[in-house]
């Protein structure tokens, strides 16, 4: 039993000894990317302008996602979804975003 036992040690340390030294060996220099070179621009890519901005003065809150302008236009704010008139949490939105916007005189 002792020889399987001393065998094993034996080739695990020969094991350990071949992959050590594989590490040693010299190999061709290998590159290490940097984030600036892993970054190519795209031939097709263009900066768009950003969307022409217009100010307005809010004179009322309709509801949580619903303003009205001083103009008399209504505006639904995209991506906002707000619980409706009769719903849960509905007087909460609208005052949230009237303190959003009335409150600062601007939108």
């Amino acid at each position: 039993m002792e020889k399987i036992t001393i065998a094993g040690l034996i080739a695990i340390v020969a094991i350990v000894a071949v992959v050590m030294l594989a590490g040693c060996i010299e190999e061709e220099e290998r590159s290490v990317p940097t984030p600036t070179s892993m970054i190519t621009p795209s031939p097709t890519a263009t900066l768009t302008p950003p969307p022409e901005t217009t100010s307005a003065i809010v004179s009322e809150v309709i509801d949580g996602d619903t303003i009205k302008l001083q103009n008399g236009e209504r505006v639904r704010l995209l991506g906002i979804n707000t619980p409706e008139k009769g719903q849960p949490y509905y007087e909460e939105a609208t005052n949230r975003l009237n303190m959003a916007t009335i409150r600062r005189g601007f939108i």
